[in-house]
């Protein structure tokens, strides 16, 4: 909406509570497995705020998260907001079947088209590229007395030949991106194209469907926007928040010197949860 010198937020809303056990008790920790809550995957350095990357491989690299209670790191080549498009066309196109996660077979020909992207030999590659950081990639989730170790993706199956793939996604990641919504934003978040810092803030109004205040330093964090691009960040979430404006994900948004507040059109809903992000909270 605009940036300005001096101005006050209010938060309309309940702030969202993040202090929760991970393990279900009473009962011991190894009884089940946790669905992670949305923000785990979204508001989270775990996706980096670009739509594609140089993906080095990073051993036990501690993620920046809203987690308290908790710490994750990860091991593999770091994910991309264009992993997470794959993951989220995958997911939301597998039908459980009872406690089995079920199956999705497709080819990068019905994806790409899905995602409004151009049928080319190079993207048909960046699909398959995708699916192995994705099946790759350890998420390590350490709290006070227990270790959970878990992947995106169970199983990948590609055949190269005849550009048809069959995946297995981690029942527990489809089962919270469904309980979360996710599918409600999906044609809005088609709609922000190459964008990845519009896309990243996309999904953090998922989680916090009211909106969010954030201190700016606190918010390049959670992106992953690196140093270097500290004095050109400004510049990069007022574009990002302007498209999400005219694209309708928001309804509108104020920079104040260093801080931002996004106010999501679903605010006047009920027990609509809000954001805040700022040293204290991002670790």
């Amino acid at each position: 909406m605009f940036m300005t010198a001096a101005a006050g937020f209010a938060l309309p809303d309940p702030l969202y509570d993040n202090d929760q056990l991970f393990f279900a008790e009473p009962g011991p920790p190894s009884a089940s497995f946790r669905i992670q809550r949305l923000g785990t995957y979204l508001v989270s350095d775990l996706f980096i705020a670009k739509q594609t990357i140089k993906s080095d491989f990073v051993h036990e690299q501690r993620l920046v998260t809203l987690c308290r209670g908790k710490e994750l790191f990860f091991t593999g080549q770091r994910f991309s907001q264009w992993d997470l498009d794959v993951l989220l066309y995958c997911s939301l196109n597998t039908s459980p079947q009872g406690n089995d996660p079920g199956k999705f077979r497709f080819t990068p020909v019905e994806l790409l088209h899905a995602l409004n992207m151009r049928n080319s030999p190079a993207n048909r590659s960046r699909v398959f590229e995708s699916l192995q950081r994705l099946h790759t990639g350890v998420i390590d989730i350490r709290g006070r007395d227990y270790q959970y170790m878990t992947r995106l993706m169970n199983r990948v199956l590609v055949d190269t030949r005849k550009e048809r793939c069959l995946v297995e996604v981690n029942g527990d990641v489809a089962d919270c991106f469904r309980m979360g919504g996710i599918d409600r934003g999906i044609r809005a978040r088609q709609s922000l194209s190459r964008n990845g810092l519009a896309k990243w803030i996309h999904g953090a109004t998922m989680v916090f469907r009211g909106g969010f205040t954030a201190e700016m330093e606190s918010l390049r964090h959670l992106c992953h926007v690196t140093a270097g691009q500290r004095h050109s960040f400004p510049n990069m979430l007022a574009k990002a928040l302007e498209l999400l404006e005219s694209s309708g994900c928001i309804e509108h948004w104020h920079i104040n010197g260093t801080s931002i507040q996004v106010t999501s059109r679903s605010i006047r809903e009920r027990k609509t949860m809000c954001g805040v992000f700022h040293p204290g909270v991002c670790s």
